[in-house]
C-alpha cells in the first residue's frame, strides 16, 4: 500500500473576504472524480482537529467523472491536512481534487494505494502532522508515510509446499473455540491477500461469528499478476499447484489450530471466485462448501468436476459485470477460456445434489442510489440439508457487494450465513464421506443408450457403479 505526502505552503499576505470573519480566508476544494467514484473520498482537517478526529470538510464520490466544489471559511494563520481515501487501494483513476485559496491554486492526485495525506500551511510553519499506520517496511500494508505506527501491521506466514515457498495471511479471532469453522478468501486476479482483507471486513465477521480466516497469496504470471491457478487460456498453462497447496494448507491450519476437520470453506473474489469452483469440483473431501464472488466455472473445470461428492454452492454476480459475464462465455471472447452462464452454472449444482424446491425473493432495496436491486434463488430439498444458492444483483457490476457495487447485501456476510446453514457435524461427514467413497461415474450416454461425452442442451443420463442413474440436462445460451 502506498501514500502520498505533499506540502504547500501558503505564506500570503492576508486578504479579506466578505464572507468570511475577521482572521479567516476563503478556501474552495474541488473534486473531480474519475471511474469508481464511489471508492473515493476526503476529509479536511486543522492540525487540532486532526488530533481529535473532527473534519472542516469530507467528501464522498457518488457519479464517476463529476466536479463537486466545497467553499468554508479556515483560519488564516494554521496548519490543515487532507486525508484522501479509496476503498479498493488503487487511487483515485483519473479524478483529482484542487484546492484554491489567496488566488493560487494546487491540484493533487492519487495515482494509487489507499491512503494519501496532502498538507499546507497558511502563513505559519513548518507543521507536523502525526499520522498513524504500519511503519514495518515489511508488511503488505505498510505506509510509507505514517510516523506512528498503530499496530495495523499484517503479517504474511509462509508456508512451504513442494519445494515453494508459499505465503498467506491467518486471522485467529480471540476466544475461538477447539473445532470451530475455517474459511478461506481467496483474492482476485492482480490483487493480494491484504487487499481483500481489508475490503471484504472478513475479520470482522469471524470474530462476532467464531471461526478463523485464511487468506492465501497467489503466485505471479508472466505479467506479474498474483493469480490462482485455474486454467486461464491467455496464461498458456501455468503449472503452479495451486489446488495442492491450497488442501495442505487447510490440513495443516485444522491442526495447528484445533479447527474443524470437516467444517472447512472458500470463498473469494472474481479470479478468487472461479478457484473456489475447482476446489468444490476438485477438493470436495476438504471444502464442506463455496461461495464464490463474481466468479465463474471453466468449461475444463466443469467438464471433470466431481459428482460423487456434491458441494452446496452460492453464487453472488451481477448481471451487468463486464469481466465475468453473467451469460457466460463460451465462445472465449474475453481470453479467460469458455466458461458456463451463470444460471447454468447453478443449475449444474441444484442437479447434482438433487433439489426439488425453489424459493425466489426480492430482497429489500436499501439502498436506492447504488442502482441496482438483489433477486436471491435459495434451492434446497426435504430429503437434504444441503443448498444451492444464487443472489442475482440486476444490473449490479464486478463487484463485492458491501465494500462496492450494490449496497443492499454484504457480501461477507451472506457468505457466512451461508456457510454457518451448510455446517456438518464429525459423524455426518464421515457418513456422507463413506456413502460416496464407492460411487464412481461408469459412463454417460444418451437416451437412446449411445455412450457419449457430455454436451450441452441435450438430455443425457449418468450412469454409476452403484446402480444409480442421473439425468441431466445443462443448457447453454
Amino acid at each position: 500500500m502506498r501514500s502520498s505526502y505533499i506540502s504547500l505552503l501558503l505564506c500570503i499576505p492576508f486578504i479579506s473576504f466578505s464572507q468570511c470573519d475577521d482572521g479567516q480566508h476563503l478556501i474552495t476544494l474541488t473534486t473531480t472524480t474519475g471511474d469508481y467514484a464511489y471508492e473515493s473520498g476526503w476529509s479536511l482537517y486543522s492540525i487540532g482537529g486532526w488530533q481529535t478526529g473532527d473534519a472542516l470538510a469530507e467528501f464522498e464520490g457518488e457519479e464517476n467523472f463529476e466536479t463537486t466544489s466545497i467553499e468554508l471559511c479556515i483560519d488564516t494563520e494554521e496548519c490543515y491536512i487532507i486525508h484522501a481515501t479509496d476503498d479498493f487501494e488503487d487511487g483515485w483513476e483519473d479524478g483529482y481534487l484542487e484546492v484554491e485559496t489567496f488566488g493560487v491554486s494546487e491540484t493533487f492526485e492519487m495515482e494509487d494505494g489507499a491512503n494519501a495525506y496532502w498538507q499546507f500551511e497558511i502563513e505559519t510553519g513548518p507543521c507536523k502532522f502525526e499520522i498513524s499506520g504500519c511503519t514495518d517496511a515489511s508488511a503488505p500494508n505498510y505506509n510509507d508515510q505514517a510516523t506512528v505506527d498503530d499496530g495495523s501491521c499484517v503479517e504474511l506466514l509462509t508456508y512451504d509446499y513442494g519445494k515453494t515457498i508459499r505465503k498467506y495471511i491467518f486471522y485467529k479471532p480471540s476466544n475461538l473455540s477447539p473445532g470451530a469453522p475455517l474459511v478461506f478468501v481467496f483474492h482476485g486476479y492482480a490483487g493480494s491477500p491484504d487487499e481483500i482483507m481489508n475490503y471484504s471486513k472478513m475479520n470482522e465477521v469471524a470474530e462476532d461469528n467464531g471461526f478463523a480466516v485464511c487468506y492465501p497469496q497467489g503466485t505471479k504470471d508472466n505479467d506479474n499478476n498474483r493469480f490462482f491457478n485455474v486454467g486461464y487460456t491467455f496464461q498458456n498453462n501455468p503449472t503452479v499447484d495451486d489446488l495442492g497447496f491450497v488442501v495442505s494448507l487447510a490440513q495443516h491450519l485444522q491442526e495447528a489450530h484445533a479447527l474443524s476437520a470437516v467444517n472447512t470453506f472458500s470463498t473469494g473474489m472474481s479470479n478468487g471466485g472461479d478457484f473456489s469452483y475447482m476446489l468444490a469440483c476438485q477438493a470436495s473431501n476438504t471444502f464442506r462448501a463455496v461461495a464464490p464472488i463474481s466468479g465463474m466455472i471453466l468449461e475444463d473445470i466443469y467438464n471433470d468436476c466431481d459428482a460423487a461428492n456434491p458441494v452446496p454452492v452460492f453464487e453472488i454476480h451481477g448481471t451487468e459485470d463486464d469481466v465475468t459475464y453473467y451469460e457466460g462465455d463460451m465462445s472465449n471472447q474475453g481470453g479467460w477460456g469458455a466458461y458456463l452462464d451463470i444460471p447454468s452454472t447453478i443449475d449444474y449444482f441444484v442437479d447434482k445434489i438433487n433439489l426439488e424446491d425453489l424459493a425466489i425473493d426480492t430482497l429489500t432495496n436499501i439502498d436506492a442510489n447504488d442502482g441496482s436491486i438483489v433477486v436471491s434463488y435459495v434451492y434446497s430439498s426435504e430429503n437434504t440439508s444441503d443448498e444451492v444458492w444464487l443472489y442475482k444483483v440486476i444490473n449490479g457490476g464486478h463487484d463485492w457487494p458491501g465494500a462496492w457495487g450494490n449496497m443492499d447485501i454484504d457480501a461477507s456476510q451472506k457468505a457466512w450465513e451461508f456457510f454457518n446453514k451448510m455446517l456438518a457435524t464429525e459423524s455426518t461427514a464421515i457418513q456422507a464421506n463413506k456413502a460416496n467413497d464407492n460411487k464412481k461415474l461408469l459412463k454417460i450416454t444418451n437416451v437412446l443408450g449411445q455412450e457419449t461425452a457430455a454436451k450441452f442442451n441435450i438430455p443425457l443420463l449418468y450412469i454409476y457403479n452403484d446402480g444409480t442413474v442421473e439425468k441431466r440436462l445443462i443448457f447453454k445460451k
